[in-house]
């Protein structure tokens, strides 16, 4: 005979685990817990990667309209063709302070070699996952003095 606990029977380890395995309240709160981090994770590694390259984008563009402006303007003179780089680098909000130009000759005539270093970080909030470091280089026809 099973003894009794305050008008009702003794309680039974197996169905106990039974009924804890039946139990839903609270299960979407636990998988919620699961998947949110990892959804959080790689909604701000879209972030990120989206962000990179539209820096990335900018700088190149930024390289492109400078040396169209330095074939258009006539620039000659290595200084001249710096000055233009420089000056539409910093209205695209990008440092210049690393670029380089460099006057070279070949057989196809005189061409300046524009060479600009960028650096970038790929961040995601409490990870700093790579940095990327980039040489943007534009060859330039110098325009023949007449």
């Amino acid at each position: 005979m099973a003894r009794k606990f305050k008008n009702r029977e003794a309680p039974n380890p197996a169905t106990n685990i039974r009924r804890f395995g039946r139990e839903t309240k609270g299960a979407s709160a636990v998988e919620f817990a699961m998947i949110a981090p990892v959804l959080l994770i790689a909604m701000f590694g879209v972030f990120a990667v989206g962000k990179y390259y539209f820096d990335r984008d900018r700088v190149r563009d930024a390289m492109r309209f400078a040396s169209r402006d330095a074939l258009v303007g006539e620039a000659f003179t290595q200084s001249e063709i710096k000055d233009t780089f420089v000056s539409r680098l910093k209205a695209s909000g990008i440092d210049p302070s690393n670029i380089t130009v460099t006057l070279k000759s070949d057989a196809g005539g005189d061409m300046a070699e524009v060479r600009l270093p960028w650096s970038a970080k790929l961040r995601i909030p409490m990870m700093d996952l790579m940095n990327l470091d980039q040489t943007f280089i534009v060859d330039i026809p110098l325009p023949k003095k007449i």
